[in-house]
C-alpha cells in the first residue's frame, strides 16, 4: 500500500466491478513518479471469486475472465503465458 513519505509504490484498486458476459472492461493506469514512486515495474493482478465446483472437476473455472496488459504496443498475458489463462481465478502480469 502506498503511504506518502513511507513507501515507494502506488496502488490502484477496482473492487466489485460489474462484468457483463462477452463484454470488455478496460482500465487505464498512469504511473505517476512525481510523488516519490520509485518502482520500475508495473504489476497488475485480476482476482475473482466463484462458487465451489463439483468434486473431481477437471476444468472448473465457471467465469473465465481474461487479463491482458497493453503497454507501448506490446500485449502481455498473465502468469508468464503467451495466451489467456483459462484455468486460474488469479491472473497476474508483472
Amino acid at each position: 500500500v502506498y503511504l506518502v513519505g513511507e513507501t515507494n509504490v502506488q496502488l490502484k484498486v477496482w473492487d466489485r466491478e460489474r462484468v457483463i458476459d462477452q463484454d470488455t472492461n478496460t482500465y487505464t493506469v498512469t504511473i505517476d513518479k512525481s510523488n516519490g514512486c520509485q518502482a520500475e515495474d508495473l504489476s497488475v493482478t485480476l482476482v475473482w471469486v466463484e462458487e465451489g465446483s463439483s468434486p473431481g472437476c477437471m476444468n472448473c473455472v465457471l467465469n473465465d475472465l481474461d487479463l491482458l496488459v497493453s503497454l507501448r504496443g506490446q500485449n502481455y498475458h498473465p502468469n508468464g503465458g503467451r495466451s489467456p489463462d483459462r484455468t486460474n481465478i488469479v491472473e497476474r502480469v508483472v
